[in-house]
């Protein structure tokens, strides 16, 4: 008997309809501490977008102690990390045979990885690039405002101060072809001069990494560090914190500094001699913008001085910028839940030169 080619047809065309089997959820857990960072990262809606796409473990690893306590750690194919994440060492990977993605809601990686994360093939993300974007803004404000003089007036004013006579003692003041020099071309210093292109400003860089066409295709002139720092009206650290960067910046590169010049640092605070710097800016010859200093007396000092802008390390993510590393690890789940490639993959063989 000849089949009923059009019921077969039928019966086909229902099958294709079907809906296919629903991917099994890959089994992840939040990796951070404290546990309060989870809801401040990430917002309601991108927890329950995470919740759709991964089997969520109720429990914050925020130690060893925790992993190890886990019920099904040996499951877990997937950590969501931030700050306070626990050492992915051997020991610790021992208790994790499954894992396969580490998708990191912060910028570095480099507290809590390790070699041996590396030689089981983990595919690693950051929100490095998602961090720059703040400390890039604050950075670029602050270059504007610190030309403008705003810094020094505004003092004055809380002195109750007669206002200057614009003309005259702010004869010097403004952004219009002054020279901004950036040292570091890392993705903070990088997206700091990409900013800057929107300025009437000339913009000068030193970094060993880079090479002439690198420097113009960020708008910038390629010069050694000391012709950077004589040059420059502001100069600004993005470099990367490395045993031959810790005081990058000191008494000779202060000196070289032209009067009236601004230091900003939203780098690390090794990367300046804090003494040196106390000591020449508080001769009033040049000013200073740190985003962090080291604890301790001459970091009082500086603070004090009238020339001097301390904030207490918020130049990075804070409030509801966190959500913004939120949503790029949430877009990176998506790709590792997909099987697709990460966006933002962490190398192993750059990382030792990154900050």
């Amino acid at each position: 008997m000849t089949p009923n080619r059009s019921l077969r047809t039928d019966r086909e065309s229902t099958a294709d309809r079907l809906p296919a089997e629903p991917r099994a959820k890959l089994r992840a857990a939040f990796a951070m501490a404290p546990e309060s960072l989870r809801t401040q990262v990430f917002s309601p809606e991108q927890l329950d977008a995470l919740g759709r796409r991964l089997d969520l473990a109720p429990t914050v690893l925020q130690s060893r102690s925790d992993v190890e306590r886990l019920p099904g750690a040996d499951r877990l194919e997937l950590l969501i990390t931030g700050w306070g994440c626990p050492v992915l060492d051997e020991a610790l990977l021992e208790r994790l045979p499954a894992l396969r993605y580490v998708i990191h809601s912060a910028g570095s990686v480099k507290p809590f990885v390790t070699d041996a994360l590396w030689e089981r093939g983990v595919h690693v993300s950051s929100q490095a690039a998602a961090n720059a974007v703040p400390v890039a803004e604050y950075t670029v404000a602050m270059i504007v405002l610190a030309n403008k003089g705003v810094f020094t007036m505004a003092r004055r004013a809380q002195r109750g101060e007669p206002d200057p006579d614009i003309r005259t003692e702010l004869a010097g003041a403004g952004n219009y072809g002054k020279v901004v020099g950036v040292i570091g071309a890392s993705q903070v210093g990088a997206l700091v001069l990409r900013m800057l292109a929107a300025y009437d400003l000339r913009l000068l860089v030193a970094d060993p990494t880079l090479d002439e066409a690198g420097a113009a295709a960020l708008g910038a002139r390629l010069v050694p560090l000391d012709a950077l720092v004589r040059e420059s009206d502001v100069v600004s650290v993005h470099a990367p914190s490395l045993p031959e960067t810790h005081g990058l910046i000191g008494t000779d590169e202060l000196d070289a500094m032209r009067p009236g010049a601004t230091l900003i640092n939203t780098s690390r605070a090794e990367l300046v001699d804090q003494d040196a710097l106390l000591r020449v800016a508080a001769t009033g010859r040049i000013s200073a913008i740190l985003d962090l200093v080291h604890v301790g007396a001459s970091g009082r000092a500086l603070a004090r001085l009238d020339n001097v802008v301390v904030t207490p390390h918020l130049a990075g993510s804070v409030g509801v910028e966190l959500h913004r590393l939120g949503a790029g690890a949430l877009d990176e789940v998506r790709r590792a839940t997909d099987g697709a490639p990460l966006q933002h993959p962490v190398d192993p063989r750059n990382l030792a030169r990154s900050a």
